[in-house]
């Protein structure tokens, strides 16, 4: 007995000492084959306009597509002279350049070294002077260009233009007085005749505040806030009239022992006038960057203070582990170790260098493991690091048991962040393989981790051409053919990489229309009821609609008699079907009441909960509500470190050139939507008052900026013939307006539809079919000096060719006249009308 508890000592001893010199072996190599992320090292560059720092520009170490970087506009007057400062952080840079480039970049029209730099204050001056060569009111790119004494080239960019009308100093002035008197109680009360306090304003907390907000609200509430950094503003548009501004700053809120340090972003759109400054819109939020030493944890809650409300919390099966981000950081909280996680990120604990909290890219979390590794997905520009400079998409793993993070792959991107979040925002998924699914600019690409390769799996994905389940595991697209012709579904499992077919039966079409779950709706339309009218929209009813698990059993099918669906919304637990009925086949469809589908889903209950609660003084706050109670001990905090590897884990991919239009919606320098139909895209700019540019950079629609009349002198009255009916009569028109002379009585004979036909006349624009887009918005042309063309019910058109406050100018052909009709009467007789307008931009 003595002997086997002898032998038991021995063994459990010698397990001991084995266990420590692992440890000590493990701990020793982690420290040697792993370091903290690199320290950021790039200068900051601004625009000095009079006493205001303005256009706050970070460096890239690459080359970028200048047509995508609309983050901000930079305004010179006639004498194409700008001033602006460097803050080097101590880093030399021995030469200093600039170029002007068209905004597609493909132009390059100067290219100019900075004579000289003078040191003031601790920061770099300087002056440059833009040849005559750019014109007047039109956009180009400026890219400054800092060579550092090791030869690494430092890219910066903004746009420019040449003009004296925009009044962007009065625009800045106003913006910053009004931000200085949202700090000063005495000042405060002026800013009442600029706010809309009613009812929409949320006053309950301080994380946002609008102009619907109160004065409370605005002047900080109860709070008695700090400013922490020089306010900078970005100028975002810039108009004649109107202006789009961001102020960005850090905050901080001392309480007690505690020190609230919080990142600020307000945003202004104003109207300016001689006599008065309009503010159209504000917004303001303010969120807090996270004090891992100071984050309260007690009992069963962990108080995170002001932040976004909904953030994600992503935990493992059994819940001992969650992970969430805060203003671009991951963190991770253990609960049987009682370790807060500070994963990744590039700020630090109470940082204020701009350049670490530069909030252009953002962390999503794809797995929490029951181990507590996290795999993690950061996209956007990198801030500091082996990638510092870069835009691109990195996979990383948290290891939780050797505390360190290390990078999986890296695939660059040679547009903004602006682009790339939009992007990211259809599909992230990574399979139990190593295989990461994303869908980029209308491709569909499978990213092998492991050996570093790709493949495009599916091409030339359009807008209601595929669906994706909320969970990112199933994907669907059309197949043969566009988005009102195809007879095939793929249906794919991105776990298991299998692939199913779903064929139309004969005489049929097929549309995806969403996810219940992991179950497949799809549509199915008969090709003889789909109606193209007259200007090339088409009407898509479908006869029957179909949910379908993956295994191809039919689980629920939906089908009225002579009730057509044209769309289907996920609204909570119910679909919502719009529908329509059979009119004249002359006529297309017309709507009838909606229906709605219940559905079954299951919601995933979380064993962790992020909560938003009322505290005193700081009003809303987010913490997070534990599935039990912690004990009175001090969290640990750790900050991991990064591997080291030898090599690249690069995977470039070609992401080519795209074939269809793609039209992007700008709001703040953000990109708020991509779309492939021009109608939509401008709709969404009209709801949230953006502006629409195609992949070139070009303007396609922008909000506000519009004189009060304009009339196009050029267009005089002409009456249809017995051969020429009036669209015909519009279209030859528009034609004669650009300078071509064409007959176009027998263009239905070619088989053109009025879009397809000014396509084909028309080279040298690029014709725009606006169909749902409302009156108001398509006057924006009228302003251009380019005439729309609106087709009525009856199959009859006119052209507006101009407007004033009270009414619009209309070339109607059926009554061979040019004459005025009441704007409201307009709005009312074109909606009535469907609101079918075709134009152009040149």
């Amino acid at each position: 007995m003595k002997k086997a508890i002898l032998k038991g000592s021995i063994l459990i001893f010698v397990f001991l000492i084995s266990l420590i010199v692992i440890s000590s072996v493990m701990n020793r190599g982690n420290t040697d084959m792993t370091q903290d992320l690199e320290d950021a090292t790039f200068p900051l560059l601004y625009v000095e306009m009079n006493e205001h720092l303005t256009n706050c520009l970070h460096g890239y170490v690459n080359q970028m597509d200048t047509a995508y970087f609309r983050d901000t506009i930079t305004t010179v007057s006639l004498d194409r002279s700008l001033n602006l400062r460097i803050d080097s952080y101590g880093k030399e840079l021995p030469s200093l350049r600039y170029q002007v480039r068209s905004m597609d970049g493909d132009r390059l029209i100067e290219d100019t070294k900075v004579k000289e730099i003078i040191e003031k204050d601790g920061y770099g001056q300087f002056e440059i002077t833009l040849k005559d060569l750019i014109e007047t009111n039109k956009e180009y790119s400026l890219i400054l260009i800092a060579t550092t004494s090791g030869g690494e080239e430092i890219y910066y960019y903004t746009r420019v233009v040449m003009t004296e009308d925009t009044f962007v100093q009065e625009k800045i002035d106003y913006v910053m007085e009004f931000n200085q008197k949202s700090f000063d109680i005495s000042m405060a009360a002026d800013l009442t005749k600029y706010l809309e306090s009613n009812g929409k304003g949320d006053n309950t907390t301080l994380w946002k505040v609008t102009i619907n907000s109160s004065l409370k609200q605005v002047t900080w509430g109860d709070l008695e806030p700090e400013r922490l950094s020089t306010p900078v503003v970005d100028v975002k548009e810039i108009g004649k009239d109107t202006g789009s501004f961001v102020v960005h700053y850090l905050l901080r809120v001392q309480d007690g022992d505690i020190l609230h340090l919080y990142q600020v972003e307000e945003y202004y759109r104003i109207r300016y006038t001689k006599d008065r400054t309009y503010l159209l819109e504000y917004e303001r939020s303010m969120n807090e960057l996270l004090n891992e030493n100071q984050i309260a944890i007690l009992e069963n809650r962990i108080t995170l203070g002001m932040i976004d409300p909904s953030t994600e919390l992503v935990e493992n099966e059994t819940g001992d582990v969650f992970a969430f981000v805060n203003q671009g950081n991951l963190y991770s909280y253990h609960l049987n170790t009682n370790h807060l996680v500070h994963v990744y990120g590039f700020y630090r604990d109470h940082d204020t260098d701009l350049r670490n909290i530069y909030q252009e890219h953002d962390i999503r979390i794809l797995k929490v493991d029951e181990t507590g590794n996290i795999t993690y997905l950061l996209f956007g520009y990198m801030n500091r690091g082996k990638h510092q400079g870069e835009v691109g998409i990195q996979i990383g793993i948290y290891n939780a048991l050797l505390n360190t993070t290390e990078e999986q792959i890296f695939i660059p991107y040679e547009k903004p962040y602006a682009i790339l979040e939009k992007e990211m925002q259809q599909l992230s998924y990574i399979s139990t393989d190593q295989i990461f699914y994303f869908i980029m600019e209308n491709n569909f690409y499978a990213v092998n981790i492991l050996d570093k390769t790709y493949e495009v799996i599916a091409e030339g994905f359009r807008d209601g051409t595929y669906q994706i389940s909320d969970e990112n595991k199933m994907i669907v697209w059309q197949e043969q053919g566009s988005e009102y012709n195809s007879s095939q579904l793929t249906l794919m499992n991105l776990s298991t990489k299998k692939q199913s077919l779903i064929n139309a039966e004969q005489g049929t079409v097929i549309a995806p229309l969403g996810f219940m779950g992991e179950d497949l709706i799809y549509g199915l339309a008969k090709i003889t009821d789909i109606y193209t009218d007259n200007t090339g929209v088409v009407q898509f009813p479908m006869y029957q609609l179909r949910i379908q698990n993956e295994a191809g059993e039919i689980l629920k099918t939906y089908e009225e008699t002579d009730i057509y669906v044209t769309a289907c919304i996920k609204e909570e637990n119910m679909l919502r079907l719009s529908r329509v009925v059979k009119a004249d086949m002359e006529e297309g469809y017309e709507a009838t009441t909606d229906d709605q589908i219940l559905t079954m889903e299951e919601q995933i209950q979380q064993q962790n909960k992020l909560e938003i609660i009322s505290v005193e003084g700081y009003q809303k706050i987010a913490r997070i509500l534990m599935k039990q109670d912690k004990k009175a001990t001090t969290t640990k905090i750790l900050t991991p470190k990064e591997v080291l590897f030898e090599g690249g884990r690069e995977t470039a991919i070609d992401f080519g050139q795209q074939e269809e239009s793609r039209y992007y919606v700008y709001k703040r320098g953000r990109v708020i939507g991509i779309y492939s139909k021009e109608a939509t895209a401008i709709q969404k700019a009209d709801e949230n008052s953006a502006v629409v540019v195609n992949e070139k950079g070009d303007y396609v629609w922008i909000k506000g900026n519009r004189m009060i009349k304009n009339q196009i002198m050029a267009f005089q009255a002409r009456a249809v013939t017995e051969s020429k009916d009036s669209l015909v009569v519009c279209m030859e028109e528009m034609l004669k307006f650009e300078g071509i002379s064409r007959n176009l009585e027998d263009y239905r004979t070619l088989g053109f539809t009025a879009f397809t036909c000014l396509s084909e006349y028309l080279p040298e624009v690029s014709v725009l079919d606006l169909k749902g887009c409302s009156l108001d918005s398509v006057l924006y042309y009228i302003n251009r000096e380019i005439p729309v063309l609106a087709i009525l019910e009856d199959k009859t058109a006119v052209l507006i060719v101009g407007f004033n406050e009270l009414n619009i100018v209309i070339m109607d052909p059926i009554k061979g006249e040019v004459y005025k009709k009441g704007m409201n009467d307009s709005k009312a007789f074109f909606e009535a009308n469907g609101n079918h307008f075709i134009t152009y931009i040149k």
